[in-house]
Order: C-alpha cells, then sequence, then structure tokens
C-alpha cells in the first residue's frame, strides 16, 4: 500500500486472485484504475467464455466500482 496512491491485494483463498487500485489526484476530480488478474484452472476458464460467465464477472466488477464512486463520493459531503 502507498498512501493516497495504490491498495493491492492477493487472495489467500478461493479463486485465486491478485490486483491494485489506483487513485490519480487531478484537483477537482480524480482517476480510479483498477487491475484485477485471476488464476483460473483451464477447463473453467474454457467454461466461462463458452457461458459469458467473464461477461457476468466484469459486470458485477463495474457494479462494485459504481457502489465505490457513490460511496467514496459521499464520504467528501
Amino acid at each position: 500500500m502507498i498512501p493516497h496512491q495504490i491498495i493491492q491485494w492477493e487472495s489467500i483463498d478461493g479463486l485465486p486472485n491478485r490486483g491494485a487500485i489506483r487513485f490519480y489526484d487531478r484537483h477537482s476530480s480524480s482517476i480510479v484504475k483498477l487491475t484485477v488478474a485471476y488464476a483460473i484452472p483451464g477447463i473453467l476458464g474454457q467454461l466461462m467464455d463458452n457461458l459469458f460467465l467473464g461477461r457476468v464477472v466484469e459486470s458485477t466488477i463495474q457494479a462494485d466500482l459504481q457502489r465505490f464512486r457513490e460511496y467514496a463520493l459521499n464520504m467528501k459531503t
């Protein structure tokens, strides 16, 4: 973790994943960049592609980011 800039993580159980969220101050606004990587077993990855589960995961992450944005904006007021 770099204060006011980046938070990183790596899973300790469940589906192996790691990532980072970075915050860039733009004075009157901010930019948030999220990077997530999953270590998905080969057959599960193929199933996700074939069943469009990758899109479900992506939309879940998008929804989580939107909730985080709303939370962060409400913290300022």
